[in-house]
């Protein structure tokens, strides 16, 4: 038996496919999928992945993106997550 990350492609797993699996959650709004899409926005998981260079509305959309998603277990979107609201609380 193997268990592992299951990215198989860059292109397509992580953060690519994110913004439109946010957007059908309605997490984001459809703005905000849009302006990724219409700007032609690619942010990636993995760090040694060659990134492309992002517009500044590229960066400021990622970030409004993360802001809306940072409560939220992107592992299991339907679960209520508990780590973090134990973390807010000890603040």
């Amino acid at each position: 038996m193997m268990i592992g990350n299951g990215c198989t492609d860059w292109n397509v797993d992580t953060n690519p496919a994110l913004p439109e699996t946010l957007f059908n959650f309605n997490i984001i709004p459809k703005r905000l999928l849009d302006a990724m899409n219409d700007n032609d926005c690619k942010f990636y998981g993995d760090p040694t992945f060659p990134h492309q260079r992002n517009s500044a509305t590229c960066l400021k959309t990622w970030a409004e993106i993360q802001g809306l998603m940072s409560k939220l277990n992107i592992y299991d979107l339907y679960r209520h997550n508990y780590g973090i609201d134990a973390l807010e609380r000890s603040k």
